[in-house]
C-alpha cells in the first residue's frame, strides 16, 4: 500500500503540461462508466445546482467514485468551478479497496501522503 502511494505521488510530480489535467463535463444524467481523467457533475448548470460528482479512481484500480454535492445530505463535497479550473473539497479518501486519498485541485490529482505508515 505504501509503495503504491509513493509510486502515484512520484508519477504526479512528473506530469507536466495538460496531460495530467482532468476535464469537466456537466451532465443531466451520469454515465454508467466514467472516462479516464474526467469529472462528471450531475445537476442544473443554469441554476448552479449540482447533485453528484462522478469519476474513475485515479490510482488505476478501475473503480468509480460517486460524491454527494448536496449539502443537506452527509457526507458531502463542494465543487468550485471557474472559467479554466475546478476543484473539489474536502479531499477524497476511499476507505475500502485501494484506500486512495487525494485532492482534485485545479484540474489535477494531488496525492495525500499517509502518516500511518
Amino acid at each position: 500500500m505504501l509503495l503504491k502511494r509513493l509510486f502515484n505521488w512520484l508519477i504526479s510530480l512528473f506530469k507536466f503540461g495538460k496531460e495530467g489535467l482532468y476535464k469537466l463535463v456537466i451532465v443531466s444524467e451520469l454515465p454508467e462508466f466514467p472516462s479516464e481523467k474526467t469529472l462528471y457533475i450531475e445537476g442544473n448548470e443554469k441554476l448552479d445546482d449540482y447533485w453528484y460528482a462522478f469519476l474513475k479512481c485515479p490510482c488505476g484500480c478501475d473503480e468509480s467514485i460517486m460524491l454527494n454535492l448536496m449539502d443537506d445530505v452527509k457526507p458531502c463535497w463542494q465543487v468550485s468551478i471557474n472559467e479554466s479550473d475546478f476543484s473539489i473539497t474536502p479531499s477524497i479518501w476511499r476507505t475500502e479497496n485501494c484506500e486512495s486519498h487525494f485532492w482534485l485541485r485545479n484540474r489535477k490529482i494531488v496525492w495525500v501522503e499517509s502518516n500511518n505508515s
